[in-house]
This record gives C-alpha cells, structure tokens and sequence, in this order.
C-alpha cells in the first residue's frame, strides 16, 4: 500500500513542514542585489501549494517564528516588511527567532539610528529567544552597539535562551560589551544596568559569539549546554576558560577558536572539569603546541564524542604527546581532522578504540621517512565505519597500507575531488576507473567510491561544527 503525501496526517506533515523550513536559507542569502521581485519564501511558499497545506501552514505558529530583518531600508522596504508581518500574523504569540543581518549589495542607512529598525526590535524583543546578529564591516561599531543595546533593553529575563553574535570590525576594542555602571572592564557600553543585562544573560544556555564576547565573568557563561568562542585578536587567560568550563557542567557543545595566554606549566598539577555530557569539541582553530595544555583540563564523560582538529600549514601535529592523554580518557568515534597526513591517520586508529568515522580535508602527502611495511606489520583491533577523504592528494600505496593492517577493517573509503598517485606519479582521472576496480576485485570486503565532484560530506550531520561551512573556512 502506497501512502502519498496527502495522506500523511496533519501532525506528521506539520513536522515535515517545519524540517523543509530550517533546512532553507534565510533572507540574508535569499535576496541578491537588484532583485525587485518579492518572492515566495518558506513557509509562506508551503502555503502556496494546496489549500491543505495552506490550512496547516497557517495553523502551525511556530512555522512562522522565524524573523529575519535588514540593516538596510531599502531592502527592508523592497521585500522584508511584507514579509515580517505576515510571520508575525501567522505566529501569532510563539516565541520568536530574531535574525538581524548587514545584507551585502544594498545601500546603507545615512543615518546613525535607523528609528525603524530600532522600534521593530525593541518590539520584538519581548518575545525573542533566539537572537542571532550578523555584523560585517558596512557600519561602524557604533551602530551595532546601538542595535545590540536596543535588542538588550527590550528583552525580558529568562526568554532569551539561544545568544549568537558576530562581527567583521578591525577595532579591537568593540570585542566586548559591558553595562553602563561597569567601571572596571573595558568594551563597549551598553546603555543599561549591570543587572539588567546579567539578568537577560543568566538564561542563555546555546552561547555563539565571534569577535563580540560578554566579560569572562559574565553570567552568559553559565549553565551552557553549547559554547562556541571564536574571534580574530582575541585572547583569552587560561585561568578565565577554566573558570568558564566550571560554571557549566552539562556543556555538551565546546568549540574554541581564540589564542589562550598565562597557561600554567605543564608540569603543574591541574584538578580538571568534570564534563560528563561533552559530545562535540571544535579545536580546529587552536594551535596544535596548546592542544595539550587546553585539554589536561577536561574529564569527559563516557558518551560517544565528536572532534575536530586542524594541523596548520607550519605546524606539525604530535598526536600521541598533544592528544593522546585526552584521548585515553574520552569515547571519541567520529573526528574530523584538515591538513592531517597518512600517519595522522594510523596514529588516530591506534589511539581511538571507539573510532567509527573519520573525515579528513586538505590531507597532506606523506612524510617520506615513513615506513609503510612497519604499518603493514601492525595489528589492529579495529572496525572504521567510514573513511571520507576530501580535497586532498593521495598515494594509492597509502590506502593500501592502510587496509592491509591486521585486524582493521574499513567498511567504505570515499576519496572525494581527490588527486591520486601511484608510484610517485599522478593518476589520470580516465584511468582511474581502471585502477578503481582493481583495487575493488583484490579488496572485495571494501567498498571503495570515488566522487569527482563536491557531495555531501558526513560532517553536514555532526555537532562538532555549527554549520558545515565552518569546516571548510
């Protein structure tokens, strides 16, 4: 029996509704420069299909609660005002998602206040618990400041729970924001109270910020379940990060992306974090020589874990001495891994026992003091799931290396836009195939892809990055 989507019932549509709305750009990617034409954008296009779909698009509120508005008046004008009423119609009394975005290609108001725009978020405000403010360079800081301070002074304590922020300025000094009565640090004031603002702060559990932090001893800090730090000239004291991680235990999400100053010794005698709920750590930004001193801090728990790591163009990643205690404590089965060479990889199936996926982007080509017969004589108790290969130039003497290891078995290998060599020579691509199905009829338990153009890459499914664009940046 064949069930169409007509068929389906009201609640399951709904919730296929709602999967085809997040998976669908918002108006900062929707509209391109000199469009006049307002189109149809989710939901209001489900809307549009049937007059069923169109009865439970405008039911289901929380379809609607996606608010995204300009910087720029013109385009506001042009297609986003019309649009924001009708979500606002629609949603009725959900609880809001605030987007607020610098569009590129529209002009910029002359004005340092846009009134407008200002009113429209100290309206919203109230309702918002999600906020995510999108800043580049076509304002100044100022400006942003402003629409940040507005955005604070209408919000309600405990509603806002999701906090992303992100600028593009060059002024090191508009990395953090402080209240009016706070003295003592420096940044940007807000315009309102230190307990006004610690109040709106406390309830954010989901914290993103780029290059625009809260102080390090802000209550935005505790309680998290998601913690990304990432900014360009900003540094952060070992001993503020510690303090950070402490304050919230059940942190699941973990992703840092700034410089870390007056680390202790590594000698020193550290008590470290319990983090029982970790399933996702992003280290792909830190370098590879502070590895070792960021995570003698953490004790995660005994969930499966996500990671991601990054070897620089001058850096060489010493996995056993940087990595290797974190590892002998943690449950990690999926890693991402750019820049990592062939040794990298038989060095992380050693040290991970647990290890199902491994990604890798940008891969190096070998050392050329490595001994690939020393591999072959290896053993291993290991079963990969799946080996994804991106981007990179391989030796077809590598894989096979790897594949001949006793007692590892590698279910797939994909080697997506990939350059392959063979006896220190390049592969042609018509020949390839050729080499392909010799590789598949001498190793007939392997299944072995090669994808010539971009596809899906696994990491789209993983926790580690807050989208997959971040893994390729």
């Amino acid at each position: 029996m064949h069930t169409t989507v007509q068929n389906l019932p009201l609640e399951l549509l709904a919730y296929i509704f709602h999967l085809v709305r997040d998976s669908q750009p918002c108006a900062k990617r929707d509209y391109s420069p000199g469009s006049t034409e307002t189109r149809q954008v989710y939901p209001a296009a489900l809307s549009q299909v049937c007059s069923r779909w169109r009865s439970i698009a405008f039911s289901t509120s929380a379809l609607w609660s996606h608010i995204d508005i300009s910087t720029s008046i013109p385009l506001n004008q042009l297609h986003l005002d019309a649009i924001i009423d009708l979500h606002l119609t629609h949603a009725r009394q959900t609880p809001l998602e605030l987007h607020v975005f610098d569009p590129m290609g529209y002009p910029v108001s002359s004005s340092h206040i846009n009134k407008p725009l200002h009113e429209l978020i100290m309206r919203l405000a109230s309702r918002t618990y999600s906020f995510n403010f999108d800043a580049d360079r076509r304002y100044g800081p100022d400006t942003h400041h402003a629409i940040l301070g507005t955005f604070f002074k209408g919000c309600v304590p405990g509603r806002l729970t999701r906090l992303m922020m992100r600028h593009d300025h060059d002024d090191w000094n508009s990395g953090f924001i402080k209240a009016k009565d706070d003295l003592d640090n420096d940044g940007r004031d807000l315009d309102l109270p230190t307990e006004q603002l610690e109040s709106i702060l406390a309830g954010v559990s989901i914290l993103h910020v780029t290059r625009w932090f809260p102080q390090w001893t802000s209550r935005a800090y505790h309680g998290l379940t998601e913690l990304r730090l990432n900014g360009l000239f900003t540094r952060i004291k070992e001993s503020d990060l510690v303090d950070i991680l402490r304050s919230s235990p059940g942190l699941r999400i973990f992703e840092l992306g700034l410089d870390t100053d007056n680390i202790l010794p590594m000698g020193v005698p550290v008590t470290t974090v319990p983090l029982n709920n970790l399933e996702a750590v992003n280290v792909s930004l830190v370098l590879c020589e502070e590895l070792a001193a960021l995570f003698r801090w953490f004790a995660p728990g005994s969930k499966p874990l996500q990671i991601a790591i990054r070897q620089g163009e001058h850096e060489y990643l010493r996995l056993k001495k940087q990595l290797g205690p974190f590892f002998s404590r943690s449950c990690v089965n999926r890693v991402y891994g750019r820049g990592l060479n062939f040794s990298h990889l038989v060095g992380l199936l050693e040290l991970l026992p647990h290890l199902q996926e491994l990604v890798v982007s940008w891969m190096r080509l070998n050392p050329s003091f490595l001994n690939r017969e020393e591999i072959i004589r290896r053993t291993l108790d290991r079963r990969l799931e799946r080996l994804y290969i991106t981007q990179s130039s391989i030796h077809i003497e590598d894989v096979l290396a790897l594949i001949s290891i006793p007692g590892c078995l590698v279910n797939t290998i994909i080697l997506n836009q990939c350059m392959l060599c063979r006896d220190g020579f390049d592969v042609p691509q018509d020949q390839e195939g050729v080499l392909l199905e010799g590789l598949k009829q001498e190793h007939p338990e392997i299944n072995l892809i090669i994808q010539y153009t971009e596809e899906p890459s696994p990491v789209e499914s993983w926790d580690v990055f807050a989208s997959y664009a971040d893994s390729e940046s």
